[in-house]
């Protein structure tokens, strides 16, 4: 439900996102989220999240194993060449140039009206590397109160998130917050076909079936997936940390095609799996014993 495609920021979601993540660090922390100093894990190729965050008064910084495109400039092209390959940079260059240029601008422009009118965002915010990896958190000039991460860790191959839950464990501050953000791979959404996104839940002549993933599996998403289910990322974060919350987002989604014959042909996934979709799990140090 966190969208990649559309070039334009969806204000009303990042609005969502800053208030749903301010009410719970008021309640837990005693601090609003504008106060706080926060670590982005996957900020992509549009970072309108961080930068919006920042506008708002984070202390933000972010990482990403890609450079995104800020400016446009022929060294931010060469640098994604170098990183991933010439038709990466052509491709990058193209969509810049064609549709994301001018979503930049309307962003700004909506930031500088509403929130900020001198807001400038700092490119040296945005940190590209591996996020369990030491030294990228040596580039960055903050001791975060909040690591966050928005639709990522579903990408992570299980060995590698593994790595990182555990370099975030010796990382984090004992006072500190964990805000994880999974699109569940057992939900409706969860092999990221867009057909079942809110936004089109009620669009007809649908392709797929619900849970069509789990059922026929006739489409491949055109990104890699863990297909981790909810259970098993409860599990290992709470290897790692204390689990705060284990929430949906959007509780029913997609209970309307959870019907009895659905049921009967998922017998393995319950409830908690198939109507999990986007997951927030907050997560915090575990407490040394007194």
């Amino acid at each position: 439900m966190y969208m990649a495609g559309a070039a334009d920021a969806d204000m009303a979601r990042l609005r969502a996102d800053f208030d749903r993540i301010d009410s719970l660090t008021k309640s837990t922390l005693g601090r609003g989220f504008a106060h706080l100093r926060a670590v982005e894990i996957g900020f992509g190729a549009k970072p309108y999240r961080i930068m919006y965050f920042n506008a708002r008064g984070v202390d933000a910084f972010g990482i990403d194993m890609d450079q995104p495109v800020l400016e446009g400039s022929p060294q931010e092209f060469l640098k994604i060449a170098r990183r991933n390959g010439p038709l990466r940079a052509v491709k990058s260059f193209a969509r810049f140039t064609l549709f994301e240029r001018n979503a930049r601008r309307r962003f700004f422009d909506q930031i500088r009206r509403s929130i900020d009118p001198r807001f400038e965002f700092n490119s040296k915010r945005l940190v590209i590397g591996d996020a369990g990896a030491p030294d990228v958190w040596k580039r960055m000039t903050v001791e975060p109160d909040l690591i966050y991460s928005f639709s990522v860790f579903e990408h992570i191959d299980p060995d590698s998130l593994v790595r990182l839950l555990e370099f975030l464990r010796q990382r984090i501050r004992a006072d500190a917050l964990l805000y994880i953000i999974v699109t569940v791979y057992t939900g409706l959404i969860g092999a990221h076909l867009t057909e079942w996104y809110a936004h089109r839940l009620a669009e007809k002549d649908k392709r797929s079936e619900p849970w069509e993933h789990l059922r026929r599996n006739r489409f491949q998403p055109d990104t890699y997936l863990n297909k981790l289910t909810r259970r098993q990322y409860a599990s290992l974060f709470s290897t790692y940390f204390e689990v705060l919350q284990d929430r949906p987002l959007w509780p029913d989604l997609g209970k309307e095609y959870l019907t009895d014959a659905v049921r009967r042909e998922l017998p393995q996934y319950d409830e908690y799996e198939l109507l999990s979709n986007d997951v927030c799990f907050v997560l915090r140090p575990r407490q040394a014993a007194a």
